[in-house]
């Protein structure tokens, strides 16, 4: 059951899912090493290009058991598609160096201290499309507020559609500079992470491999003056519902605001309300104000969402009703 607080606040950031990384692994062509990375697309298929340009960590492990090993030497076959950034117990950085189709070799030391050796296959590809957007709107163009971390989701393929995977290769730019800012210390391979300047005003994000082009509008916390509110089904006694409340400016919804939000239960005898998962991670991945009701009785069941610090210091609420049935 949920808490029977009639005020929840939470500080909360909407991003929306992206694609998640998985695990692909395969066993060596001599059957000592196993072989693992987490990467974009098909986590079966091994053999998915690294874009030129980026890294990928290329995890070895003793075959069958999967115990860690230490890597001792890597090397390629041929030469000039794949080289080593570095190597660190039982990873090896890899980077995209070309075209192509290379064999590893890995020198490894197992934890009973036997070397062996495998190897395995890898590829990779030079990017030529950048599908690159928001989360929030399918719309080229999207409104973000000032001095926040924002997410937007890419994707890198090559001529012939394939899509690529690895981190560190981030083909944009920015105009004006410095209004917006892409953080570039991460492995996150399909979306950028960028923090937005101080300066409202419009930014264009465009890709260096191709024609790509995508708008940021700046706005301040202070420039909010609505929320829109999407209401789930009425739900039964004992089940639930949700209630969406969505920030705008002038109607337009604000993406990805990181906000002092609250909630107040007016019928606490017909509805229990709280967030959503509000854990740290799973927060980053939810709007702002996705309230969960749950019915305990027959009747309306009535909340209020609440920004206090917006709307230049008004603040701004709205009420949502849902009818809980028998």
């Amino acid at each position: 059951m949920f808490s029977s607080r009639t005020v929840v606040v939470l500080l909360a950031a909407i991003v929306g899912l992206g694609t998640v990384a998985c695990e692909s692994r395969i066993t060596g062509k001599e059957g000592n090493l196993q072989f693992a990375y987490y990467g974009t697309g098909d986590p079966f298929d091994f053999n998915k290009p690294i874009a030129v340009g980026a890294n990928l960590d290329l995890r070895v492990y003793e075959a069958p058991g999967g115990e860690d090993v230490i890597v001792l030497e890597a090397d390629f076959d041929p030469e000039g598609v794949l080289g080593v950034e570095e190597i660190e117990g039982n990873t090896i950085v890899l980077v995209g160096e070309g075209h192509g189709r290379s064999e590893i070799r890995v020198e490894a030391e197992l934890l009973d201290g036997e070397v062996v050796e495998d190897f395995v296959d890898m590829r990779a590809r030079v990017a030529s499309r950048l599908d690159l957007g928001h989360y929030c709107t399918d719309e080229d163009r999207a409104m973000y507020l000032l001095e926040q971390e924002i997410w937007l989701p890419f994707s890198l393929y090559d001529d012939n559609d394939e899509q690529l995977i690895g981190y560190g290769y981030r083909p944009v730019e920015f105009e004006p500079a410095g209004m917006a800012v892409l953080q570039e210390d991460n492995k996150y391979q399909a979306r950028f992470h960028i923090d937005t300047g101080q300066d409202a005003g419009t930014v264009q994000i465009s890709s260096t491999i191709d024609g790509t082009e995508l708008e940021l509008e700046l706005v301040d916390a202070d420039d909010i003056d609505g929320m829109e509110v999407k209401v789930g089904a009425d739900p039964r006694v004992n089940h639930t519902t949700t209630i969406h409340f969505q920030p705008q400016v002038d109607g337009q919804r604000v993406c990805q605001p990181i906000l002092n939000f609250q909630v107040e239960n007016l019928t606490p005898d017909n509805c229990e309300v709280q967030f959503a998962d509000n854990d740290e991670e799973s927060s980053l991945f939810q709007e702002l104000g996705v309230v969960v009701v749950e019915g305990r009785q027959a009747g309306e069941c009535t909340v209020v969402g609440m920004l206090e610090d917006v709307n230049d210091g008004q603040g701004v609420s709205v009420e949502a009703t849902v009818n809980i049935e028998p």
